[in-house]
């Protein structure tokens, strides 16, 4: 029987989103990207007394970081499992280590125990509305390996069982992983290389877009082109209304065809920004926004998959009363490329031009995340250099 969250838990909960710890913010933004994948996750949700940290109610699925925010006594701890569990919820948990060192291999695990979920069914019970049934397979004393892209490290899983009151061997999947002895093996990257017009020339536009469009009723219409840093790379036509959305960091927006307003919640109540083709957008962090476009748009985005808001509100504030705004918020960067490279002049680079010489050829558009935009006119050829790899 589904408990309801106690009083006082979705504060708790408010308050463990505003605090969430080194770890959980990095694994974070990797399990909202498995949303284009149909998984929705959230973040510190009560269940009955308890919040669990990351939950997918649609695969029945709870990713718990231990050394996080909750109570993770022995005693408590089989408690707070045996009821999570009798709730119909698998537990799958990483130590902080664990994410911190080889977040890659976490978000695949993670994946990987998707993929093997069966769907949960909704069954009516006369007299009693609906319950939910969810059935999981899962060989005893088998063992998986976690697998990154650039590294392959060798781990090993265990997994505790325990006798239910039925007699029934059930897996609360308690996964704990041996990083003391890695080996690892360190492969080359390749750059990943778009072709933006092309991409866009295979896709068809999908007109009467509304905020319950999911990403699978748009296929055709939209396509994830690749990953940059620990997000996505999209590409999408489309005519209509978005949902309302947020992102834990800046989302970068470029319109390739047609044009689309920008709605973006302020203290003081949404602003609109009208913007077209050849011009780009950057949303601040946290900023819950939305897109709207009468006659059809395509559109690039750099972007987080975040929390997002499934109706057709001038004010999502109206529909969540305590969403929250922040005051500090920066206000959104609108940018018009072919304006800002008209201005620009051409120079011939060597490696050894420095920032002076090539004044009037580069121009800084805006910020972004934790760097800069930049347009540059040039011929020659530029000096070697690489870029640190981000740190959150």
């Amino acid at each position: 029987m589904k408990k309801h969250p106690v009083d006082g838990a979705h504060a708790r909960a408010r308050t463990f989103r505003r605090n969430m710890t080194e770890a959980e913010r990095r694994a974070w933004p990797r399990l909202r990207a498995l949303q284009m994948k149909g998984y929705k996750f959230r973040r510190q949700v009560p269940i009955g007394r308890y919040i669990a940290d990351f939950v997918c109610h649609e695969a029945r699925l709870i990713v718990e970081i231990d050394g996080g925010q909750h109570d993770r006594s022995p005693p408590r701890e089989a408690e707070r499992s045996e009821f999570l569990e009798n709730e119909g919820y698998r537990l799958l948990r990483f130590w902080n280590n664990e994410v911190l060192a080889n977040l890659d291999g976490v978000h695949e695990t993670v994946a990987d125990e998707l993929s093997r979920a069966t769907p949960t069914q909704t069954i009516p019970i006369k007299g009693e509305g609906f319950c939910e049934v969810s059935t999981h397979s899962l060989k005893l004393g088998s063992m998986r390996r976690l697998r990154t892209g650039i590294r392959t490290t060798n781990l090993s899983a265990t997994k505790t069982f325990r006798r239910s009151s039925k007699s029934e061997i059930t897996a609360i999947k308690l996964r704990r992983y041996d990083l003391r002895k890695p080996t690892e093996q360190v492969e080359g990257g390749m750059p990943t290389i778009i072709d933006l017009n092309a991409e866009a020339a295979k896709l068809t536009m999908f007109r009467g877009r509304t905020p319950q469009t999911t990403f699978a009723e748009r296929r055709g219409s939209a396509v994830q082109l690749g990953r940059y840093r620990d997000g996505i790379l999209l590409l999408s036509k489309s005519a209509g209304k978005s949902h309302w959305e947020t992102h834990p960091e800046d989302e970068l927006l470029y319109i390739l065809d047609g044009a689309m307003t920008v709605d973006i919640v302020e203290p003081g109540g949404p602003q609109s920004f009208t913007v077209s083709a050849g011009m780009m957008v950057v949303v601040p962090p946290d900023a819950w926004h939305r897109v709207h476009s009468a006659y059809g748009m395509t559109v690039a985005s750099a972007t987080l998959p975040g929390e997002h808001i499934d109706l057709d509100v001038d004010d999502p504030r109206t529909s969540t009363p305590d969403l929250e705004i922040p005051n500090t918020m920066r206000p959104p960067s609108i940018i018009d490329l072919n304006a800002e490279l008209a201005k620009l002049t051409m120079f011939r680079r060597t490696p050894q031009s420095t920032k002076a010489d090539r004044k009037g050829s580069v121009a800084q558009l805006a910020s972004y995340r934790d760097g800069l935009l930049l347009a540059i006119k040039c011929s020659g050829k530029d000096h070697w250099e690489r870029h640190l790899p981000a740190t959150s």
